[in-house]
């Protein structure tokens, strides 16, 4: 985590404050570092994030996988990437669901290397997914 991160954070506090948002349905997603932040402001973040997105970034450090066991997750990576290898992110999921994490999902492409996958866009079946989560109020 960075000042970016927190700056990026107050960002969508004010935004929040600013705007009619529906709290209970505010995602994090991004690619590569944008991944790798998305993993991290679920964990600077705690209360915010209905659900994420990483896709091809670094997941956090193992140690942190039972502050992110309730947190819907869905993480898209290839399994040729060598810029962020995929196994920091093998490695969470499977610590996630060794402390009881039900709702983490993670879709490996295989030979895709650090590029987002081809099925996103024009896809919805990951923001149909993404839309679905919620917080309980």
């Amino acid at each position: 985590a960075t000042p970016a991160l927190a700056a990026a954070l107050e960002l969508v506090d004010v935004t929040m404050a600013r705007h009619p948002v529906d709290r209970a349905r505010v995602y994090a997603s991004g690619f590569s570092m944008g991944g790798s932040a998305a993993w991290l402001s679920l964990l600077a973040r705690p209360d915010l994030f209905a659900a994420a997105v990483p896709i091809g970034g670094i997941a956090p450090d193992r140690a942190r996988a039972a502050d992110l066991k309730q947190v819907p997750i869905l993480v898209l990576h290839g399994d040729a990437d060598t810029e962020n290898p995929i196994a920091a992110d093998r490695a969470m999921v499977t610590a996630i669901r060794a402390v009881g994490g039900r709702q983490v999902r993670m879709r490996t492409y295989v030979g895709l290397a650090h590029l987002p996958p081809g099925d996103l866009v024009p896809g919805d079946w990951w923001r149909d997914w993404l839309f679905a989560q919620h917080r309980d109020p």
